[in-house]
């Protein structure tokens, strides 16, 4: 394996930090080409993160405009286009330790496994702590 590669088929990468806005961001992901579809398996730490740093300027305009019409909600609304993902399918681990949300949330913490199938995102488990309670689902 040289610089991260262990085939031409896939890509190792090692934990590597980063931040967007106001989010601090460690991920690793490994990337397979698997039957003409690129395959993720990846873990992400986040010691803070803000959703509104994953999204473009429209999906905050519409986050804002369906708060403002149903109120707000326990986590933003945030809408992460996945449009480009086209033959990506995945697992991504996800751990935040602190929740940034303008406004507030009751939430400090969230943690979980994303799952990514034909451009489809599902979290079949997660855990997050709120002030003073831990809630699993």
């Amino acid at each position: 394996m040289r610089g991260g590669q262990a085939s031409s088929n896939s890509i190792i990468s090692p934990r590597r930090g980063s931040s967007v806005g106001r989010s601090a961001i460690r991920a690793k992901a490994t990337v397979l080409k698997r039957d003409g579809r690129t395959k993720i398996d990846a873990t992400i730490d986040a010691p803070q993160l803000d959703f509104d740093d994953l999204a473009d300027d429209a999906g905050l305009a519409a986050a804002r405009a369906k708060e403002a019409r149903i109120g707000p909600r326990i986590l933003p609304d945030t809408r992460i286009n996945l449009e480009k993902m086209g033959l990506t399918d995945g697992t991504i681990r996800v751990s935040i330790a602190s929740l940034l949300v303008k406004g507030g949330s009751v939430f400090k913490s969230l943690s979980g496994t994303l799952k990514l199938d034909h451009r489809v995102l599902r979290l079949p488990y997660c855990r997050s702590a709120s002030r003073g309670a831990s809630i699993s689902r």
